[in-house]
């Protein structure tokens, strides 16, 4: 990090976290000299907070980041090409139902589901191995 001066209050900390779902996070302050170094995969939670400088500071958040790519995938291998996803903590509400969500009714009418234009049916789990998975679908009506 650049920055001589920089509170915890302003926003902007570094934050690592094991889950997103939890509250408990490690903060580093953006302090000249400090440097952080960490592995990221499909699985490592990093950010920042919203940066919310008082109105007697003329400053900005200063970093520098570099990145070092192996010639190999990882071993637990890699997700395809795709964006980066950015969120506030915590998580919505509406996307911290969605990753916790564990059962889903769908109206179907006419033998089509009823779903709107923009509408999916998406599952996403994170794991670092292979795992055995089982849907079970029940029809009613």
């Amino acid at each position: 990090f650049l920055n001589p001066v920089w509170q915890e209050s302003w926003g902007g900390c570094l934050e690592l976290l094991r889950d997103p779902l939890s509250a408990e996070c490690k903060t580093v302050i953006p302090l000249a000299n400090r440097a952080v170094i960490f592995e990221t995969s499909e699985a490592s939670w990093h950010g920042f907070r919203k940066i919310q400088l008082p109105p007697d500071q003329n400053t900005s958040r200063r970093s520098v980041a570099v990145y070092f790519y192996t010639r190999e995938a990882p071993e637990r291998g890699a997700a395809p090409p795709h964006a980066t996803f950015y969120y506030q903590r915590p998580l919505p509400a509406h996307i911290r139902a969605a990753l916790t969500q564990t059962s889903l009714s769908i109206p179907v009418i006419g033998g089509r589901m009823a779903l709107g234009t923009w509408q999916g049916i998406y599952l996403f789990e994170h794991r670092s191995a292979a795992y055995r998975r089982s849907v079970v679908l029940q029809l009613m009506g």
